[in-house]
Parts: C-alpha cells; structure tokens; sequence
C-alpha cells in the first residue's frame, strides 16, 4: 500500500481547479493521481510523446519520463521529497534530450511542469515545435522568438544576397553584351581573346567581318532599316556557328568571329565563303529590300602565340587586304614574321 502524500501533496481543497483546467495554462504538464497514475496530459507533452492525451490518461508516470536530479524518483512518495525543487529529466521515448522541470501539489496528486531549458534548440528541432506549444511566461518564447527572428534575417540576408549576385550578373552580362544584335561586345571580346590565347592547346580562328554596302541601306532606308540589318547579321553568325564558338560586334558594322579548334585553311575558307554568302540574302525593311555583303580577314592563332593585340591587327589588314580585292571576298593574315596579309590569300565568296 503506497503511503499518504506528505502535506506539501496534500489536496486543496473543494475549490481545486479541475485537472482540465491546465491544458491552456500549462500545454508542458503531466499531471498525476497518489498512484503517479496520468490524470492530465498537456498538448505539447502529447506532441512531444507523439501520443494522442485521452491514451496516455491511466499510463504510469515513470512510464513516461525518468527523473535523474536532483535525486531519482520512481513513486509518488520520491515525487513528493522533491517538490518545488529544481529537476533535471527526459522523456522515455527521448533520453538524448534533457529536460527541466519542477513538481507541484495539486488536490489528490501532483503536476510536473515542464521546459526545454537550455536545449530548447535540439527540442523544438525534434519535435517540430512553434511558439504556440508554450506557455506565454515560457522563457523559451523569448528564445524560440528570437530564433525565429534570426532565422528570418538570415533568409533575408540570403535572399538579398541572391538578388544582389542575380543583379550583379546581369548587369555583368548586359555590361558584355551589344543591346541590338544579342552578340557579345568589344568589351566581351578584350576579355576572352587573351583567355583563349592562352589555351595553347586549343588553338582557333579569327574572322574579322566587316559588312559591304551597309552605308547604302542607312542611306536609301534610314537608320531603322540599318538596325534590322544589323539584327539580322547577328542571327545569321549565331546560327552558322557552333554553341562554344564566340561572336561578337565591335562597333558599326564590325563582327569578329572566333572558332575553337579550327585551323585548317580550307576549313576556314568554306566557313567565310558560307557567312558572306548568307550575308548577301535580301533583307525585308520597311519601304523596299536591303542587300549587303561581307569582307572577313581570317587569323590562325598558332601564328600569334599570346600577343591578342598582334593578332587582331592582322586580322584586321587581312580583312581590308579582301575589301581592296573587289569586297565580297576573304584574306588570311600572315604570321607575324612575314609580315601583312599575302594578297594570294585572298578569296573571293563567289
């Protein structure tokens, strides 16, 4: 036969609050009979049990939680040697997690109150708890508020720190981008010429285009009309080279051309000859058709080892080399050594 709880257990009276009176006050309580029988469960120790609380009414206490300090405590007479004290304990189903907590008369029994204490983090984390599962005088609101509060800075600050890094790309990429054709720009070219260069063994050709007759459709069309002009050229070099190919628009009616891996003259050849030929397809603008075509100047960067500025000279007297022989035509540059483009490497497209 258990004994009689001590007069600090002692019931209180006909004006006792009822067991389901602690639920809203306290939603981390466990309440017990003077069998240290389950007479009340709160709705965060339920969560916490993951145990619905009208099957946990009748259950041992000590079938639930172990009490480890300030000493153990298995009956309800231990309960009552360390009332009002300050306890340590876990839950059965979770030892890993220790827990704070204190015990109090209440009528025929007691209630232990619980908190996370200072594992409120691992606690909320296992249980999946929120800010509703505690009492409002619950120091862990504060903490589990400010934990919140930091959790949404840092989502904040992560999600600006993305915009920012989006933003700066963009910005990146429009700064390297000619705003009519869609190609990349000077600036985009100065940037990966030398980084190509310096590929030794990726070696590639450069084409300088310069378009024929463009001044004749500013003049007989207007501008509009060259702007879709220049719109057009850029679709036609996209689609005539491959996705790792470069293409770019200097400025004007300026293109350069870079093709990875590719150094055989006739290969090039057929390249220019095929780009100048597309070039020359009509091209419907407001008022009539505009008709151009293309000088290019071919460079092989095995001739220029890493010198960018050397080799887009002679790309550049190459493709005016093919503009004195008639337009519509391409050149190859020489090697540095030799000097300016050899006028026997001048190609008409036709």
């Amino acid at each position: 036969m258990m004994a009689r709880a001590p007069s600090s257990l002692a019931p209180h009276g006909p004006d006792a609050l009822p067991w389901a009176g602690l639920a809203p006050l306290l939603p981390m309580h466990l309440a017990c009979d003077d069998q240290a029988r389950i007479v009340s469960v709160g709705p965060t120790v339920s969560k916490m049990l993951e145990v619905p609380p009208d099957q946990l009414i009748g259950q041992p206490l000590f079938d639930l939680v172990q009490i480890k300090s300030p000493q153990l405590a298995n009956s309800f007479e231990e309960l009552c040697a360390i009332t009002g004290q300050r306890l340590q304990l876990c839950l059965c189903s979770a030892p890993e997690i220790m827990l704070r907590g204190v015990i109090s008369a209440w009528g025929q029994g007691a209630v232990l109150s619980l908190s996370l204490g200072l594992n409120f983090t691992q606690g909320i984390a296992r249980w999946a708890l929120h800010m509703s599962d505690f009492p409002h005088t619950d120091q862990t609101v504060e903490l589990l508020y400010l934990q919140e509060a930091n959790t949404a800075v840092a989502a904040e600050s992560r999600a600006l720190t993305e915009r920012l890094f989006t933003a700066r790309a963009l910005a990146e990429r429009e700064a390297l981008t000619d705003p009519l054709t869609g190609l990349a720009n000077r600036r985009a070219l100065e940037r990966a010429l030398p980084r190509l260069l310096s590929r030794i063994e990726r070696p590639f050709a450069l084409l300088h285009i310069d378009l024929d007759y463009f001044k004749a459709v500013n003049d007989q069309y207007g501008h509009a009309a060259g702007d879709l002009v220049l719109t057009q050229v850029g679709r036609i070099l996209r689609s005539d080279i491959r996705a790792g190919d470069f293409a770019a628009r200097l400025g004007g009616d300026e293109f350069v051309v870079m093709i990875a891996n590719a150094i055989d003259p006739t290969i090039l050849a057929d390249l220019a000859a095929r780009l100048i030929t597309h070039l020359e397809a009509p091209i419907t603008v407001e008022g009539g058709v505009a008709r151009i075509s293309a000088s290019v100047g071919i460079a092989i960067s095995t001739d220029f080892a890493q010198d960018a500025r050397a080799m887009l000279q002679a790309a550049d007297e190459a493709l005016y080399n093919a503009k004195a022989a008639g337009r519509a035509g391409f050149a190859f540059a020489a090697p540095p050594q030799l000097g300016v483009a050899s006028p026997v490497a001048i190609a008409s497209s036709g």
